[in-house]
């Protein structure tokens, strides 16, 4: 008879040396890995944990949730990091290669354009999808910012002012509503509200009115967003992750019904027309995509679909929640002006240039869109606020024949690396922007000179943002409609008594908004609760 240890033994001999084979691998590779790293530039490091376990440190100082850009900004002050730094994240986060100043920033973005990094459409992948625009790169960008970008010009948006003006109506009609009735609301709802449909006539050349009856679509896609940003933040916890996944599926599929049900009443309406369509401009962001396939007599196969669907899609997500990002920012305008009543005051004086009466300052702005130009102040309170408030990180990955960056006489390697634009912290350095922490729009105001490469709200280059003069008029448009007219006090922000960092201490002013939460970008943590007050008898 066979012995069952004789037929155990080489099982578990097999087994125990297959896994020596393993770890000896692992091991080999950590320590040749950790060894590439160990006289680059950049924080303490450790043979064994890398900059894994000093980036922790930093970053679980943050309120849970926050985005780790704050903590960049910090590590970099306390380490004195030169401008190109490196961080060893393996295995659990990428290799990465931070230009942090407006000199290095500018190698990556517009002295040459490296192309979109893969980690951006790893991340979009199974929510917004992998074609959008703001994942690709080469032909597919150049195809889609062709179809695109001619609707979002600056002479474009100028087109789009009536609807603009109409939906900031509807925000300040129920502004006055919750001033008389001594609401206290959640600001980020009601501007997410706003925007949403704004961006609904410039995508489906309508409003989804979410303002006035709701969306569900509004609804289901700002869920998305949140579970996005709570999905970065506890990744590597796997039930909440899977929990979460699931919610995830189900919203997309509701998202997608609906975008592909909207998209194809475009494309009747557009059949409806005929051939007048090809000499007439389109109407919307959706008949740009559906045209360019006519125009070239390309069928609308399940490629096509795909690809208009999940452009659709980006757009409308940019536009409610990013726009390139200012539109996500005006919470944070708001935010500020709460807290510096003097800004708001200047504010109100260049305002009243215009007129100083709500109904004809409309009718002003409805006849000469240009006086939007004209606001100096306001576009500096909007700069400022996107200085202190920036985007999330841009990242780049290098292409295929590129192996170094060349600064100051030295070469960094990039080969192999995510190379992160980190704006924020350029604009928290005190040799970009003097007296970085206080909030001082006139920094942008008349002569007043600063690095246009270190100040980054829209990125530069060729991959700058195409919204943002659409972001830019609609928020003009917005603080003209409202700051005289209505107050905003801040509630429950529970403003720190000693700042957590030292490069800013802006927690110590307006609280736990200080530190901004990640979803599809950077923006304030949770609901923003103000109390509205107003003359609630005038007309916005």
């Amino acid at each position: 008879m066979i012995n069952a240890n004789d037929v155990r033994s080489p099982i578990l001999w097999t087994l125990s040396s297959g896994l020596l084979a393993t770890l000896t691998y692992l091991i080999f590779r950590l320590i040749s890995h950790r060894r590439f790293y160990r006289d680059l530039p950049g924080p303490p490091h450790s043979w064994f944990w890398g900059h894994i376990k000093i980036f922790g440190l930093y970053t679980r100082r943050l309120p849970h949730g926050s985005y780790f850009q704050a903590a960049l900004a910090q590590m970099k002050e306390d380490y004195s990091l030169p401008d190109i730094f490196y961080l060893d994240l393996w295995p659990i986060g990428p290799r990465f290669v931070f230009c942090s100043s407006p000199e290095t920033a500018a190698l990556p973005t517009t002295i040459r354009a490296f192309p979109q990094s893969q980690l951006i459409g790893k991340f979009l992948d199974g929510t917004l999808g992998s074609t959008a625009i703001e994942a690709t790169n080469g032909a597919l960008w150049k195809s889609l910012h062709r179809m695109l970008g001619p609707g979002l010009t600056p002479g474009a948006v100028k087109t789009y002012h009536s609807f603009m003006i109409e939906e900031a109506t509807v925000f300040c009609d129920k502004l006055k509503v919750s001033a008389q009735n001594e609401e206290v609301i959640d600001i980020s709802a009601r501007i997410g509200e706003l925007l949403f449909d704004v961006v609904s006539w410039i995508v489906f050349g309508e409003s989804s009115h979410a303002q006035s009856t709701g969306s569900q679509l509004h609804h289901d896609l700002g869920e998305i967003l949140e579970i996005l940003g709570r999905t970065s933040a506890s990744a590597s916890i796997p039930l909440p992750a899977w929990l979460a996944g699931r919610r995830q599926k189900r919203l997309v599929n509701a998202i997608d019904s609906e975008v592909n049900q909207r998209i194809h009443q475009r494309s009747l309406a557009l059949q409806e027309v005929g051939d007048n369509t090809m000499k007439s401009a389109p109407k919307c962001l959706v008949d740009r995509m559906l045209l360019e396939y006519k125009k070239n007599e390309r069928p609308l196969n399940e490629v096509a679909n795909k690809l208009i669907l999940e452009n659709t899609k980006g757009m409308i997500a940019a536009g409610f929640n990013t726009t390139a990002d200012v539109l996500s920012k005006s919470k944070y305008v708001f935010i500020l002006l709460s807290v510096h009543p003097e800004v708001r005051r200047k504010l109100c004086e260049e305002h009243d240039t215009i007129d100083k009466h709500p109904t004809t300052t409309i009718q002003h702005l409805q006849d000469n869109p240009s006086l939007l130009q004209g606001l100096e102040y306001t576009t500096a309170v909007l700069y400022e606020t996107m200085r202190l408030f920036p985007i999330s990180m841009v990242c780049r990955d290098p292409p295929s024949d590129v192996e170094t960056i060349e600064h100051e006489g030295q070469s960094y390697v990039v080969k192999d690396h995510a190379v992160g634009i980190c704006s924020y912290m350029m604009h928290y350095d005190a040799s970009v922007f003097p007296e970085p922490k206080e909030f001082k729009p006139e920094r942008f105001t008349g002569a007043q000179a600063y690095a246009r490469s270190g100040y980054r709200p829209f990125e530069r280059g060729l991959r700058s943002c195409m919204g943002q003069s659409l972001a830019m008029d609609q928020m003009r448009i917005v603080l003209l409609m409202t700051v005289r007219w209505f107050t905003f006090d801040l509630h429950d922000y529970e403003p720190s008594k000693t700042q957590l960092f030292s490069h800013t201490d802006m927690d110590t002013k307006i609280g736990k908004y200080a530190f901004q939460q990640m979803n599809l970008t950077a923006g304030p943590p949770g609901p923003v609760r103000m109390k509205i007050h107003g003359d609630v008898k005038g007309e916005c």
